[in-house]
């Protein structure tokens, strides 16, 4: 759920899924549950704001990267700028998985 500042958070919600009588067990009442959750759970929400890599580089080198010794801070830079931003530069972070990265960690080339 949307809070004021647009960002997403997740509220937990209690639900009554009915007395003893009517959901006699386990399984019985996650079946009840798996019904009710059924349409939360399939609705694709659109991201109001999709933050690319770059923007998330940009707010790591203000918040993070102060934070560490000058030499650390250095290596860790040059990898940014050397492998991380010449792979993902402007590439929205929902798109950049798993097998993305493994495909840029081996130089680009598919290992079948």
């Amino acid at each position: 759920m949307a809070n004021e500042a647009g960002e997403i958070e997740r509220r937990r919600r209690y639900i009554n899924l009915g007395y003893l009588t009517e959901v006699p067990s386990k399984s019985a009442a996650q079946q009840k549950l798996a019904i009710i959750l059924e349409p939360i759970n399939n609705f694709d929400q659109p991201a109001k704001q999709q933050i690319t890599f770059h923007e998330l580089i940009g707010k790591y080198r203000s918040l993070k990267l102060p934070n560490k010794k000058r030499t650390t801070a250095h290596g860790y830079e040059s990898n940014i700028r050397v492998h991380y931003l010449s792979a993902f530069g402007n590439t929205p972070l929902f798109r950049i998985s798993v097998s993305v990265c493994s495909f840029h960690l081996v130089g680009g080339l598919i290992l079948a």
